[in-house]
């Protein structure tokens, strides 16, 4: 769906057509400023650019493949996926698996 405002040129929200490059480009609007993530070929890649990407009330974007370490370095949790639900699928240390909302106070106990 086009978001609210300038309607989106591909009909999906965040994904537009860039004239001078000739690429669908791929942004989010984010504590009131525009986040690039970059341009595609095609607007199917450029809505799924925006699909992986996650973003909590405080504008933190949670990419798949992003981690979080202790204080010793070792990895404390590692984002495998995004839930097309919305939720985080995170990598406990140990290899479990769990499910988190990217705004649950949970998740933040985990990550500070």
């Amino acid at each position: 769906m086009a978001a609210k405002g300038r309607p989106s040129t591909s009909g999906i929200k965040g994904v537009y057509w860039h004239k001078k490059k000739e690429k669908w480009h791929a942004r989010l609007y984010i504590n009131k400023k525009h986040t690039h993530l970059g341009y595609y070929n095609t607007k199917e890649e450029a809505a799924q650019a925006i699909e992986k990407v996650t973003i909590n009330r405080d504008g933190i974007m949670i990419t798949p493949g992003q981690s979080w370490k202790t204080r010793d370095g070792a990895d404390r949790l590692r984002v495998i996926g995004v839930h097309s639900r919305g939720y985080l699928v995170v990598e406990m240390r140990g290899g479990r698996i769990r499910t988190f909302y990217p705004d649950s106070h949970a998740f933040y106990k985990l990550i500070l």
